[in-house]
């Protein structure tokens, strides 16, 4: 595998004509099931890193909104933490509707004391 990460972080891995390059297939339902798997592990890094660097996340939804509303319909678990689901939020602040499907599937931690505030 060709690393891209150090040019192009998790963007240069979930472009479509690389991951057909480097799975050897076009079908999109594995192309698309990478690309969540690379959310998901970004997400994850998120929370494990001292920095907690949200923008990451915000900036990937903001280049991939229909991915990102896929992934909440299909693998709502992927957003890992609320403060992610937040941050998914922002980046798309034009669309209601997507905010409040995340706030009303994805369950995470902290979730109720969130919404008790009106976060």
């Amino acid at each position: 595998m060709n690393w891209r990460w150090a040019d192009e972080g998790v963007k240069g891995y979930i472009d479509e004509s690389y991951l057909q390059k480097e799975l050897g297939t076009k079908e999109n339902t594995q192309i698309e099931m990478v690309q969540m798997l690379c959310f998901e592990s970004m997400n994850l890094g998120i929370m494990k890193s001292e920095q907690k660097p949200y923008e990451v996340v915000k900036e990937f939804t903001k280049n991939n909104p229909e991915l990102v509303k896929k992934i909440a319909q299909e693998h709502p678990e992927f957003f890992v933490d609320g403060s992610i689901v937040e941050e998914c939020i922002k980046a798309m602040p034009e669309d209601a509707t997507f905010a409040k499907y995340l706030l009303n599937h994805v369950k995470y931690m902290g979730m109720e004391a969130r919404q008790q505030r009106g976060i």
